[in-house]
């Protein structure tokens, strides 16, 4: 395909994502690499940094928003440097061991998952009510609407990094389950924390690989048009978020678009 017709693909692809990502709260990275999977022949170290890259920027846009309102802790985003650095590297490494079939099938298992967690936490999560009481303790950590267990939020924060850096697709739809379920957070109280942890472990899996910038093939080709794209799709979205009624059925759509995507993936294995 040439970069004629690919670039425009991938930087309206970037903004439907991103929006897609951002109403139903999923994030753009479950749908980043199966596109860039699809689109490119580069190797899967290359989609990874690419989408580790744009996940970064997605979550980073949806951290400073948090600041503007207030609703970001920094100390959730020390704690969250601090245990990232270590876990993103053996991450990386796990990486490093496992066959590209084989990465394949993980970030295939990664999105099977995603879609179930998706309509649990539509038609089950959703109606649940929140009983988890958080102690005051030295371990507990205070944000602007809630408390959350420290040990819990490590343990978070390691998932996360191994999950951004094995499949580059930020791990928002299983982190924001754990919040929800495991430690007890509302919603609200959700949001701001999953998106630390997912901007602060792919910086560091960015700052670990970030030779991967000497490609100017990737730079300019694939990751500028898209991160164009995804500032423009979470810019979007804050605007027209409150015009929103129906969000199951940006839910259904990102759920749909997921499972084609699993299809092609198995199908490009055989």
């Amino acid at each position: 395909m040439s970069l004629f017709i690919l670039i425009p693909i991938l930087f309206f692809g970037a903004i439907l994502i991103s929006s897609l990502g951002s109403i139903s709260g999923v994030g753009g990275g479950v749908l980043f690499v199966p596109l860039l999977t699809m689109l490119l022949s580069n190797e899967g170290s290359d989609i990874k940094f690419i989408s580790t890259v744009l996940v970064f920027v997605g979550s980073l846009f949806n951290v400073i928003f948090g600041l503007i309102r207030k609703e970001i802790s920094f100390l959730v985003i020390g704690i969250s440097l601090v245990f990232s650095i270590p876990f993103v590297l053996l991450g990386n490494y796990l990486s490093d061991l496992i066959s590209e079939t084989i990465s394949q099938i993980i970030v295939i298992i990664f999105l099977i998952i995603v879609t179930i967690l998706l309509i649990l936490s539509e038609y089950v999560f959703k109606h649940k009510d929140n009983n988890i009481v958080v102690s005051s303790n030295w371990y507990t950590i205070r944000t602007k609407d809630s408390s959350i267990n420290l040990f819990k939020l490590i343990t978070i924060i390691i998932l996360g990094s191994l999950i951004t850096a094995i499949t580059g697709m930020g791990g928002g739809p299983i982190l924001m389950p754990l919040l929800l379920l495991w430690v007890g957070l509302s919603m609200k109280g959700s949001a701001p924390i999953s998106h630390i942890i997912i901007a602060c472990t792919s910086l560091v899996n960015i700052i670990i690989n970030y030779s991967m910038f000497q490609n100017t093939e990737i730079m300019i080709n694939y990751i500028l048009p898209m991160t164009i794209g995804v500032i423009i799709g979470s810019v979007i979205v804050v605007f027209v978020k409150k015009y929103i009624k129906n969000e199951i059925i940006i839910k259904w759509i990102l759920i749909s678009l997921i499972w084609i995507s699993v299809l092609k993936m198995i199908i490009d294995l055989f």
